[in-house]
């Protein structure tokens, strides 16, 4: 708690740590530590469940996000509520495998604008 009170008032440390990972890792020359994409860090939550979801963290062009994406919503309700998935009749997205993500992960940005 006295750490997160330091970062929200920007005190000692705190003010390095409220710069995020990204700056963090790089004011102590060691930027390979850093997790993320585009100085973004990777959400909480883990997406090895979600192919899709990963692979839109590592593409999307706002970096480590699944807001633009959204490859996670067709994957995880499996059912066809998306233009993009209708238009190349996928009738099923499993989101253990690989299989139409890249497809997906590129078309639905595009759609979704």
């Amino acid at each position: 708690v006295e750490l997160t009170e330091k970062i929200a008032l920007r005190e000692g440390f705190g003010d390095v740590l409220a710069e995020g990972a990204y700056r963090l890792a790089e004011k102590y020359g060691h930027p390979e530590f850093f997790m993320g994409v585009k100085g973004q860090e990777f959400p909480s939550y883990d997406p090895r469940g979600l192919q899709g979801m990963a692979l839109g963290y590592a593409t999307q062009s706002r970096g480590a996000d699944h807001i633009r994406g959204e490859v996670q919503d067709v994957s995880l309700y499996g059912v066809n509520t998306w233009r993009v998935t209708r238009d190349r009749n996928i009738e099923k997205v499993d989101p253990l495998t690989w299989e139409d993500k890249p497809l997906l992960t590129k078309e639905i940005p595009a759609f979704s604008g």
